[in-house]
């Protein structure tokens, strides 16, 4: 066993010549949601606050691990916690979303739903308002 790589939420181990990544959990724990989580923030907003770093599985993205950055108000505010990994958007694993700047023009657009791993189970959270 050899250690290949190391990233802020994964390591790359090679085991005679077959490569194994393992996903070091970001959640700090659990916390309750309140219905209203996430309606005070907008995408111009979020995106100032988020960092966003791919999760990979081998090449293909299984998430998106979340981070505040800058004041981290409305990283707060959407009801997101450190280590929170974003799994889906509306309903759509995010492997399949094509143009992350997408996500922001639907936040502007009038909010989506997400959902996040966190402590070890599933999170819906509503990101803005609906129209």
């Amino acid at each position: 066993m050899r250690l290949v790589a190391v990233a802020f939420d994964a390591v790359t181990l090679d085991a005679n010549g077959r490569r194994e990544s393992l996903f070091l959990d970001q959640s700090a724990g659990s916390a309750p949601i309140t219905p209203d989580s996430g309606r005070g923030a907008t995408g111009a907003r979020l995106a100032a606050d988020i960092l966003a770093t791919p999760r990979l599985q081998g090449t293909a993205i299984t998430g998106y691990v979340l981070n505040p950055k800058g004041s981290g108000a409305a990283f707060i505010a959407a009801g997101l916690q450190p280590g929170d990994v974003l799994v889906s958007v509306d309903g759509a694993p995010v492997a399949s979303i094509a143009d992350p700047a997408a996500l922001t023009r639907q936040l502007d657009a009038g909010g989506i739903g997400i959902t996040v791993e966190r402590g070890g189970g599933r999170v819906n959270l509503q990101i803005g308002t609906r129209t």
